[in-house]
């Protein structure tokens, strides 16, 4: 694992130093325990860490994970984006108008895509995992 950031009462990687900075209409919230400052709460906003190489998709895969819970779906809506400029090496996933998942990946100008056919449900917690590797791309939920 090379980053981890955990939430509380700031938002810090406790193993590779790239801490995560809240950069618009975003704030420290409950989390699923109820637990002050356990989460972050954004609104049309986001959050970003250092520039850095998180995966290489040449020579490895990557995982995402968190707990989410969306209170409207508007839109495509990024749960996080990565990389150069579209449509060039862009890595994002976001939820759609009908609050399901999808997957792309931008290698110059060819585009790698997946979504998942499991429709969210608003203002409920869950858990997402996205991965890549092996020329593969999955979504797990809860």
């Amino acid at each position: 694992m090379r980053n981890s950031w955990s939430i509380t009462n700031s938002i810090k990687d406790v193993i590779g130093g790239k801490d995560m900075t809240i950069k618009k209409n975003g704030e420290l919230a409950p989390d699923r325990f109820n637990n002050s400052a356990g989460s972050i709460l954004f609104n049309h906003g986001y959050a970003t860490v250092p520039n850095d190489v998180y995966f290489n998709p040449t020579t490895g895969g990557f995982t995402v994970m968190s707990w989410m819970k969306w209170f409207e779906f508007s839109g495509a809506q990024r749960l996080f984006e990565f990389g150069n400029e579209w449509p060039f090496d862009q890595v994002f996933v976001a939820v759609g108008n009908k609050g399901r998942f999808y997957f792309v990946v931008y290698d110059n100008d060819i585009r790698y895509a997946s979504g998942s056919t499991i429709e969210l449900v608003l203002n409920q917690w869950f858990h997402i995992a996205v991965t890549i590797g092996s020329n593969t791309m999955k979504f797990y939920m809860n």
